[in-house]
């Protein structure tokens, strides 16, 4: 079966444009090893059990009474109850159908009607991390990292804002590209992109692009803010973590109003879904939290910086692409795709969780990825 982007659209054509399954890319089955943000944290109360959906997954979710949140499987192992109608006992959860209750190991400690509880009756655990104001989940028991920060921030103390979900009605790996696809932002947003520096991986986790381009002048009011703000350049990093993780790094080596080096803008993604056939990436503007009233307010400055050079580009761009879009990857072009066939690449890379459907799990083979174009430089 082939999952690209809207499931429904992936019967037609197939004597003549035929589609063949990418291990991870467009793969609704696949479900890269990551952090994924799965709610507000505010949403997780203490002593309380909420259940998510997420890439597929039914998960609960408590806070206990220390404040620190757990997650498990959604589905008692006995007999199949959302444990979301149970209830939480210090940090375990007692399943409400028989009573049943597991730590947040995942394993049974107490069956009312036997001695000792069974050791088969054992549930999925999931790290879980609080950061940016929400609750994030990983598809493993134990995370090897902590949830992403951006580089120029890691160690400081942090600020954020929220922004609205971009729900699309197809794959989220799909929208990922369009800050990287030359092409469309040129035909769509009259912006020409002029690549610059390299495509590198920064460190294991992170494929980095370095973009830039001419602000249009136009007669929005958005425009011409932006370009009596940032003048008439402007450049930004795209860098991809893990297979589920974007990072947009907004006025970069811009002066703001030609005389004063602008500070570096971030806007985390976290590239979900929670129902098969539509995305939901949720932007986070980050940065550098500064103590003491004017310090505040630069803060404040930085954050809304950041959300005007993502709507620059957003452009309030929305499903009018996505709604009709049977992704292809067979005839990028060499030059101009580059960027787009590296991530493609970089994500099929990645291992899959516990999540994953299908039945491949990848192994990265550090030698093979070390001659890979992903530290080339952009020659389009």
């Amino acid at each position: 079966m082939r999952d690209y982007n809207r499931p429904d659209l992936n019967h037609l054509n197939q004597g003549t444009q035929p589609l063949d399954r990418l291990d991870v890319f467009g793969n609704w089955d696949a479900v890269p090893l990551g952090w994924y943000a799965l709610c507000d944290s505010k949403e997780i109360k203490k002593n309380k059990i909420k259940t998510y959906k997420i890439m597929g997954q039914q998960v609960v979710v408590w806070r206990d009474e220390s404040g620190a949140t757990h997650a498990l499987d959604a589905f008692c192992p006995h007999m199949g109850l959302n444990l979301t109608q149970g209830k939480v006992e210090g940090r375990q959860v007692r399943c409400k159908f028989h009573g049943w209750r597991f730590n947040e190991k995942g394993s049974c400690t107490h069956i009312p009607c036997a001695e000792s509880p069974k050791k088969s009756a054992k549930t999925q655990s999931y790290a879980t991390q609080e950061q940016y104001g929400l609750i994030w989940i990983y598809p493993d028991e134990v995370a090897p990292k902590p949830v992403f920060i951006p580089h120029d921030i890691r160690g400081k103390e942090l600020d954020w804002w929220h922004m609205k979900p971009l729900k699309r009605k197809c794959h989220p790996h799909a929208p990922m590209i369009n800050g990287i696809d030359a092409q469309h932002v040129k035909a769509v947003h009259d912006i020409n992109i002029v690549p610059e520096g390299s495509i590198r991986m920064r460190d294991e986790e992170t494929l980095e692009i370095y973009l830039g381009s001419k602000i249009p002048e136009g007669t929005t009011t958005l425009g011409k803010l932006a370009r009596w703000i940032l003048g008439p350049y402007y450049a930004y990093i795209n860098s991809f973590v893990d297979g589920n993780i974007a990072l947009l790094n907004t006025v970069k080596d811009v002066k703001l109003f030609g005389k004063w080096k602008a500070p570096e803008c971030n806007i985390v993604y976290s590239i979900r879904y929670f129902e098969r056939g539509e995305s939901s990436i949720l932007p986070i503007c980050v940065t550098e939290k500064r103590r003491g009233f004017l310090a505040r307010l630069r803060t404040k400055f930085v954050l809304l910086l950041t959300k005007i050079g993502f709507e620059v580009l957003k452009n309030d761009e929305g499903d009018e692409f996505f709604e009709d879009l049977r992704f292809r990857h067979d005839n990028l072009l060499e030059e101009f795709d580059k960027p787009i066939k590296t991530l493609i690449d970089f994500l099929n890379s990645k291992p899959l969780s516990k999540w994953s459907t299908t039945q491949r799990k990848v192994i990265i083979n550090k030698e093979k990825q070390s001659k890979s174009s992903f530290n080339q430089p952009m020659d389009c």
